[in-house]
């Protein structure tokens, strides 16, 4: 229970429409020396204003928009590191579905990230600040082991799940077991497909995996499988966790 005392007056308050005065007066119904005038507004000028309860509710339309803007609980936060036509092709689906997508590459793609929906970051410690669940690596593999050393683990929650997106080959599944802390997942994955076979959906398209390193608690378990409905979703072949080899 609140209690606002008024030692004096209370300023009268800014005009509004009158047809608020109905639903405003039933909530201080309990205040004497409150009082309505369509020209002047409102004065709330009791010498105590008690508040037994609140209750707030959404306008039917503005509620169905604001449910549009959150998240289903299946939603996942991915990172995509190396952002060109590969990443790009792999955003639009996340995006699709209903997930965030953060990016970060060598390469300024601010305009093109935004066009799909995803933030771009040009620093990879501001990406990690964003804490996503999923990290997903779209280099060649060359460059694997300069962009693994270029991320700032120490900005990331333990047991972020990191994926590898273009091999399931043995030296850049050895260099994922070098340098990522053990408190980091690692899954590999190879898509068999791309932007141009996959233009028109993942329908039938083979999928490969790798569950090289995954903890044994349920939520590191949960996300590893999360992250593979993702592209079960997508139609995809061998998609789902219990078919990664």
């Amino acid at each position: 229970m609140l209690f606002f005392p008024f030692s004096k007056s209370c300023p009268t308050a800014k005009p509004v429409f009158s047809n608020l005065h109905s639903s405003l007066s039933d909530s201080f119904s309990g205040s004497q020396s409150f009082s309505f005038n369509p020209q002047t507004g409102f004065n709330l000028c009791p010498k105590s204003l008690q508040i037994r309860a609140m209750e707030a509710s959404l306008d039917y339309h503005f509620g169905t928009q604001l449910q549009t803007h959150i998240k289903t609980p299946t939603s996942l936060k991915i990172a995509i590191i190396g952002f060109d036509n590969f990443g790009q092709f792999l955003a639009k689906t996340f995006v699709s579905q209903g997930h965030t997508v953060l990016a970060h590459s060598r390469s300024n793609y601010s305009n093109t990230a935004a066009k799909l929906g995803v933030s771009f970051f040009s620093d990879p410690h501001n990406l990690c600040e964003e804490h996503p669940k999923v990290v997903m690596l779209c280099t060649l593999i060359i460059l694997t082991k300069s962009m693994l050393k270029s991320i700032p683990f120490h900005r990331l929650l333990r047991s972020t799940l990191f994926v590898d997106a273009l091999s399931v080959k043995e030296f850049p599944r050895s260099l994922f077991l070098e340098i990522l802390p053990e408190e980091f997942d690692i899954l590999y994955t190879h898509p068999m497909f791309g932007p141009e076979s996959g233009k028109n959906g993942w329908v039938g398209l083979t999928f490969m995996c790798d569950k090289v390193r995954i903890g044994n608690d349920d939520p590191r378990i949960s996300m590893c499988g999360r992250f593979l409905d993702v592209f079960a979703r997508g139609g995809v072949q061998n998609g789902r966790d219990e078919l990664c080899v």
